[in-house]
């Protein structure tokens, strides 16, 4: 879930940390190369010298976000404490087709919607007045911006049908302003045993950085122009749950086999990321997705001391449904050759595992049916299974970037649904997000998970 914006604060403040001490490196590596006798103009000297005045903007842009981290628009906390501001999406829609079609539903153009036009015109504002680079990737081009403390009717849709988002406890940063560099340490210093007067071998911090763009995604929805003017307020929720699952859809997908490409971010199975497969957890040739498989994963990631010291709570698993599904029905054999569904339950009595048992024995469980069900294993090449994710959620970020943008037209055709045809529009909400994973090492992958029941 979205931490509270003095947790995002912190947060930024401790990547702000990270790029003093991978500045400071720059500045010690820069004076070791002259000290070795490489000149100003060596090429090696002007790449250092590069980063460093890179590393140097970036920190003053990341000190001017935070000075205005979570006040979005001027003036509205108060108001949306209390619970006075009701942001309405179909208000803002119908000011923007006045806008399009001037005099066809009156001249003036945010009648009705003053609340509205203060709130984004505000919004714009406040965009403009930081120095976080280029506003044109951010979507408002004939449209407006709906800041991120007043989506709530559609991020809420767009989370619950996102498990990503909605069960996982990933670490969700909103609000964000430009490209957002995440410093990473390489190698760390090394201690030592050392004996009296004896120094220790010198060993130094390595840095290594991951560097996160807005990629943007786009929801439509088809609405009459009739119907938009000649409603009440209740068109809203129409409009926002088919945006939101829309919205929510994309995203979700994208977090978990994004390829990497400029319009695409890195999801999480990507291979860029180097995330480790288990070599204990999952049959050598596919097959059901046992408790046993589940348990050995947390051992593994215990081994290598990646859950010491962490909140059992950061940790979950996410898989198809019908591997958790597997899970729920597992049975045990109390006899060679007897039938895999006519074995003794798990827990005795207890004919399927419901998910308060599943979460009691193995931990918390999020599904999504975008992790491929088409891989091979061993001498299994049914083309059935897929793979299970097990980690520390908290070092898989979600990136959210200022707010919604709205945009309508008339002229797209969608899917042969023409706008201009029907005396409709074409309602556009687009959202930069992306995903990163600051810390691969806290995950594991677990390959070969049969999705055909007759297989276990």
């Amino acid at each position: 879930m979205p931490m509270t914006v003095e947790e995002q604060k912190t947060l930024l403040n401790d990547v702000q940390s990270k790029l003093t001490d991978y500045g400071n490196s720059l500045k010690t590596e820069i004076e070791k190369c002259v000290k070795d006798g490489l000149g100003e103009s060596d090429k090696k000297v002007e790449d250092l010298k590069k980063e460093l005045i890179h590393v140097t903007e970036t920190q003053k842009n990341m000190q001017q976000q935070l000075a205005s981290y979570g006040t979005m628009v001027p003036g509205l906390k108060d108001e949306l404490n209390n619970g006075k501001i009701k942001f309405s999406s179909t208000k803002l829609v119908r000011a923007l087709v006045r806008q399009a079609f001037p005099g066809e539903f009156g001249p003036d153009i945010w009648k009705g919607c003053e609340q509205e036009r203060d709130i984004v015109s505000a919004t714009k504002k406040a965009m403009q007045t930081r120095a976080t680079g280029n506003y044109a990737g951010d979507g408002e081009s004939g449209g407006f911006t709906i800041p991120i403390e007043l989506t709530g009717a559609i991020s809420t849709i767009a989370r619950q049908s996102n498990p990503v988002e909605s069960i996982l406890p990933c670490t969700v940063l909103n609000g964000l302003s430009g490209q957002l560099e995440i410093p990473t340490i390489t190698s760390g210093t090394t201690t030592y045993m050392v004996g009296e007067n004896e120094a220790p071998t010198v060993s130094k911090l390595k840095f290594g950085k991951i560097v996160a763009n807005p990629k943007r995604a786009a929801g439509l929805s088809f609405v009459s122009k009739t119907l938009l003017f000649q409603s009440q307020e209740g068109i809203d929720s129409l409009i926002n749950r088919d945006l939101g699952e829309s919205l929510g859809a994309k995203k979700h997908e994208m977090f978990i086999i994004g390829k990497s490409t400029e319009d695409e971010p890195t999801g999480l199975m990507n291979s860029k990321w180097g995330i480790a497969t288990s070599t204990i957890a999952g049959e050598t040739n596919g097959g059901r997705f046992t408790i046993t498989d589940a348990l050995y994963a947390k051992g593994e990631l215990s081994e290598a001391n990646e859950m010491a010291g962490v909140p059992l709570t950061n940790f979950a698993f996410l898989m198809r449904p019908m591997v958790k599904t597997g899970m729920a029905t597992e049975r045990i054999k109390q006899y060679s050759g007897q039938a895999a569904k006519q074995g003794q339950p798990v827990i005795q009595n207890l004919g399927y595992l419901d998910d308060a048992a599943l979460n009691g024995i193995v931990g918390k469980i999020g599904e999504s049916t975008y992790l491929p069900a088409t891989e091979t294993k061993g001498s299994d090449t049914t083309n059935t299974l897929s793979s299970v994710y097990y980690g520390d959620w908290s070092r898989f970020w979600l990136l959210g970037w200022q707010g919604m943008t709205i945009r309508i037209s008339d002229q797209a055709t969608v899917g042969s649904v023409s706008a201009f045809a029907q005396n409709a529009v074409w309602v556009i909400v687009e959202e930069g997000f992306n995903c990163v994973v600051v810390r691969p090492g806290a995950f594991r992958r677990i390959t070969g998970a049969q999705t055909v029941p007759s297989s276990w």
